[in-house]
């Protein structure tokens, strides 16, 4: 649900979440994010992995606990 993934938002570093916010939610591209941002690319698109990663290893987490 989006609580869930406001929650897993939440839970991730100021950058990882404002670069995840402009990518994905404002549908920003990753060289316009670094631009915005004044970041390498390389690292825009890093941070977005990553985000994603921990986001993802947070829900499955979640769903697991509730599972039990």
């Amino acid at each position: 649900t989006s609580l869930e993934i406001q929650v897993a938002l939440s839970k991730l570093s100021d950058i990882q979440r404002e670069v995840i916010e402009l990518c994905y939610i404002d549908g920003n591209s990753h060289k316009k994010v670094a631009a915005k941002l004044s970041l390498p690319l390389g690292t825009v698109k890093t941070h977005a992995r990553r985000g994603l990663m921990a986001m993802r290893a947070n829900l499955e987490r979640k769903n697991l606990g509730n599972d039990s």
